[in-house]
């Protein structure tokens, strides 16, 4: 959440004033009440220690990148990584002691909660109304804000106490299997849970608020940049500025180039085709019209027609004589048709 806020009220700032220096100023203006702890928390972490700290003010320099550069305390490289680890662990410290005494003790947050805890809209009213109230409500909770997303530690000495936490670690399991821990740890449990009390009510408060600031910030954003046409966007964590002409000319080059996609995409199916056999690409050979042909059709009379088995002539040929030369009677008729046989053969 730290992050996007960050790159967000970055790019505000350059929507609004169209200048990366203007921005720059602004953007550290706007978390100085945090950047103030969190460099005086190092500083006197570090004479704490015996650790020599160099002061380095000195005005921010022009940047495209939403990154606040906390760097103006300089601790000596020669120092112990212990020690260095336990420098970057006092920004957040102190920032959860700042932000628990605004919540708790200034605004009042957990007579609020009791109010809202119904969840009923009358009572939410009533706890936003009490938190409202308190003077100066709007100014604290914009110190709980820049405080809050400037406290993130460093991390870059933390590895030099990963053997003192493993080894508080196994000395807590040994006392745990040894039945030792109730005894040993008693005397710190009350202190150790008051301390994750604070350490959770810290929490919840700051996502609360930052989650506000993400909504209301985003608004204004999108209203900003409908109004004036103008955009911005994060490459790599640098800020990329687009006027309306610059996101115009985008949109342009981009519906040519799917354009060009496209026609490349037909004309690669087309090619892919075209070794497939398929029937509609065949040359059939188409005839010409019978011209010489039809006039000699009509000059040749049509075939007759099938005669049908009704119609065809009847002959009756004389029986076959018997072997024994007997000669077997016929009637008149059956005579004289063949004799009318015999003459017209």
């Amino acid at each position: 959440m730290e992050r996007w806020l960050h790159q967000h009220l970055f790019k505000l700032g350059w929507l609004l004033t169209k200048d990366f220096r203007t921005t720059t100023v602004l953007f550290y203006t706007l978390f100085l009440p945090g950047i103030i702890l969190h460099e005086v928390a190092l500083f006197f972490a570090a004479s704490f220690l015996n650790v020599r700290a160099e002061r380095a003010l000195r005005f921010p320099q022009v940047q495209e990148i939403a990154d606040l550069k906390l760097n103006f305390i300089r601790l000596s490289t020669k120092a112990a990584r212990w020690k260095l680890a336990l420098i970057e662990l006092a920004p957040p410290a102190v920032g959860v002691l700042v932000i628990s005494v605004i919540a708790n003790g200034v605004l009042g947050i957990s007579e609020a909660l009791t109010v809202m805890r119904s969840g009923d809209l009358r009572d939410v009213g009533a706890g936003l109304g009490l938190l409202t109230a308190k003077p100066d409500f709007w100014l604290w909770t914009y110190l709980i804000f820049a405080v809050a997303n400037t406290m993130t530690p460093r991390f870059t000495s933390q590895r030099a106490l990963r053997p003192f936490f493993l080894a508080v670690a196994v000395i807590g399991l040994a006392l745990w299997l040894f039945g030792f821990f109730d005894e040993v740890f008693a005397p710190i449990a009350a202190p150790v849970s008051q301390f994750v009390n604070v350490l959770a009510a810290v929490f919840w408060v700051v996502v609360a608020l930052n989650g506000v600031s993400i909504f209301v910030l985003g608004l204004i954003e999108q209203t900003i940049e409908r109004a004036t046409g103008n955009s911005a966007e994060f490459v790599r964590g640098k800020l990329v500025a687009k006027s309306r002409a610059d996101i115009l000319a985008e949109r342009q080059a981009e519906r040519e180039r799917l354009n060009r996609q496209k026609e490349a995409l037909k004309q690669r199916t087309a090619g892919a085709l075209d070794g497939v056999p398929s029937v509609y690409r065949l040359a059939f050979p188409i005839p010409g019209a019978p011209e010489g042909r039809s006039a000699a059709r009509s000059e040749v009379p049509p075939p007759p027609p099938p005669r049908s088995a009704a119609a065809e002539p009847v002959v009756n040929l004389p029986p076959a004589r018997s072997v024994g030369g007997d000669k077997p009677a016929q009637d008149d008729d059956s005579t004289e048709g063949a004799e009318a046989v015999g003459d017209a053969g």
